[in-house]
């Protein structure tokens, strides 16, 4: 099976992933802040799991596989650590549909 997205060229896609921990009764004063303007969001809930070998290979080597469910689908990423490691905001990913 192909994957989803695919490098090509030497570059692979990648996501950039950004996470606020925001109260509820602090969003209507960021949604007025400029950066957020016309900005919609959205809710949803995931449910995914991530996996390893036993001696813990894809981590060793700065990777991560994750299967989420999205809607009725299963969906399987491979990360992979972006240039500046773990803490890094955009790193390198491939999905593919789980039959």
């Amino acid at each position: 099976m192909e994957p989803a997205h695919r490098a090509n060229d030497g570059d692979a896609p990648s996501e950039v992933e950004l996470k606020f921990a925001v109260r509820p009764e602090d969003m209507p004063r960021l949604r007025r802040l400029p950066l957020f303007a016309g900005a919609s969001g959205s809710r949803r809930s995931l449910t995914g799991a991530y996996y390893d070998t036993p001696d813990q290979a894809l981590r060793h080597r700065s990777l991560a596989l994750r299967v989420r469910k999205e809607g009725r689908q299963y969906v399987q990423t491979l990360k992979a650590d972006g240039p500046s490691g773990a803490a890094s905001l955009a790193r390198p990913e491939w999905q593919w549909g789980v039959p």
